[in-house]
């Protein structure tokens, strides 16, 4: 863990210095040590988060393998996720800016782990920007997971799971996108593309809408970023890995 810190912390000053924009965060950094609450920005790139809810709903950080029927996968980083939940009619949701709006090449990620959810309510994560957005969605009652953005709805061909799911949105134009997600399980995957009114999407949202009581209803993300394009990428990874060769001589 320690050395997988060091790398991060390296690709971090090396992309700074080339002008890359950084944009990362996870449960378990520090910033929440005591809870997940509005005005908390832990990791880099992101603006602090908005939290809202009520009676019925509200915001903690766990692990999210006990959700659904419990085990899995999973999407924990040092066994915790920021975690919701949201009954009786409530409704719990968490949103935050993206300081640098998304740019043609790079891929917004997040890891997203529903749990059993009440028929007719839903769980749903993604991005927005003024009049556009774009989300993954799973509807208590129905098969598999939806894609959600301004132009309508594509039904994916990933079936409900507890396990956790891995959420990408590839910026292929100023109007365009792909979308692939992938269930962690058993690495099913689906792709598809996507043209809307526009792509520079600089907000992260999540929403648990009424998903039902107890932490087998409970809805998870974790581990959220944006990768460059693919050769800066390549340009950071051998970077990364030339730090660790020269240190380990």
């Amino acid at each position: 863990m320690k050395r997988m810190r060091v790398l991060i912390m390296s690709l971090a000053t090396i992309a700074a210095s080339q002008g890359y924009a950084i944009v990362f965060d996870c449960a378990a950094d520090p910033a929440y040590n005591d809870g997940w609450q509005s005005g908390d920005n832990g990791g880099l790139g992101f603006g602090a988060w908005s939290l809202n809810s009520s009676s019925n709903s509200g915001h903690f950080i766990a692990t999210s393998n006990n959700n659904g029927g419990g085990g899995g996968v999973g999407i924990d980083t040092i066994g915790v996720s920021w975690g919701m939940y949201a009954n009786s009619g409530d409704i719990s949701s968490a949103s935050r800016s993206i300081l640098n709006p998304l740019a043609v090449g790079e891929t917004f990620f997040m890891n997203f782990d529903n749990g059993w959810i009440n028929d007719g309510s839903l769980v749903q994560t993604g991005l927005s920007m003024a009049g556009f957005g774009s989300v993954i969605r799973f509807t208590g009652g129905t098969s598999n997971y939806e894609l959600v953005d301004t132009t309508g709805t594509a039904t994916s061909t990933i079936s409900f799971t507890d396990g956790g799911l891995l959420a990408e949105w590839v910026i292929t134009s100023s109007t365009s996108y792909d979308f692939r997600l992938t269930r962690l399980n058993d690495n099913a995957v689906w792709t598809t593309s996507r043209s809307i009114g526009g792509t520079a999407f600089d907000r992260f949202i999540f929403t648990n809408s009424n998903a039902g009581s107890n932490s087998p209803h409970d809805a998870f993300i974790n581990s959220t970023g944006v990768v460059p394009e693919p050769s800066s990428l390549l340009v950071l990874g051998l970077a990364g890995v030339a730090f660790f060769v020269k240190r380990k001589r």
